[in-house]
This record gives C-alpha cells, sequence and structure tokens, in this order.
C-alpha cells in the first residue's frame, strides 16, 4: 500500500479538538489562578494529545508526515489558545516562541505514537 503524504481531515479535526481544549483551558484560567499555573504543562499536554489524536486518525501516512502533522496539529491549537491568552492579558508576548516551540516538540512524537498506536508504524 502506497504511503500518503498529510491526511487534511484528520489534520483538521484533531487541530479542532486540540484548539477546543487548549481555549477552554486558557479561558477557565482567566477566571482560576490554580489553572493558570498549569498553562505551560496543560498547554503542552493538549499539544501532544492533539498530536497523537492526528497519528491515529491519518491512516497509512509516512512516519515523517505523521510527525509532520502532529506538529502542525499542536502547534495550531497552542497558537490559538497563545493569541486568545494573550489578548485576554494572562501572558506576555515573550512566551509565544517557546510554546510554539514546545507545542512542535510534542506534537511531532505525538503523531508518531498515534500512528503506532493505530498499528500503522
Amino acid at each position: 500500500m502506497p504511503e500518503r503524504s498529510l491526511n487534511r481531515p484528520a489534520l483538521v479535526g484533531a487541530t479542532l479538538v486540540g484548539a477546543v481544549l487548549q481555549v477552554g483551558m486558557v479561558v477557565s484560567g482567566h477566571f482560576s489562578a490554580p489553572i493558570a499555573n498549569l498553562f505551560a504543562v496543560g498547554g503542552t499536554g493538549i499539544a501532544a494529545a492533539a498530536g497523537l489524536l492526528y497519528g491515529f486518525r491519518a491512516g497509512a501516512v509516512s512516519s515523517r508526515s505523521a510527525a509532520l502533522g502532529g506538529g502542525l496539529a499542536g502547534v495550531a491549537s497552542a497558537l490559538l489558545a497563545f493569541i486568545v491568552a494573550y489578548l485576554l492579558g494572562d501572558v506576555p508576548a515573550a512566551v509565544l516562541g517557546p510554546a510554539t516551540f514546545a507545542a512542535a516538540l510534542v506534537g511531532m512524537p505525538g503523531g508518531l505514537l498515534g500512528r503506532s498506536l493505530r498499528g500503522e508504524g
């Protein structure tokens, strides 16, 4: 069976799920300091979960595409959450670079793990 490149429906779905979870965390954290204190850990975990979801739902994609799609799903969902948190005044702009990098770092292996759990890797 030939390997496919990025699976767009899986990427959109994983990104949307991750974005809903990320924005939910950010909005909740805006009103709750204990949740806000977990932005870094929670955001990174959600980015990893978005990557994992992509890898699991993508089907027969290559390892490279699983990692790329997982990274994109993680970064896109985290970036949206960062923008919301910034607009709410909860995070400084300087966090954007490290947050985006962290989301990519966990989303990529998440995509690979999701592919492996599906039995495609």
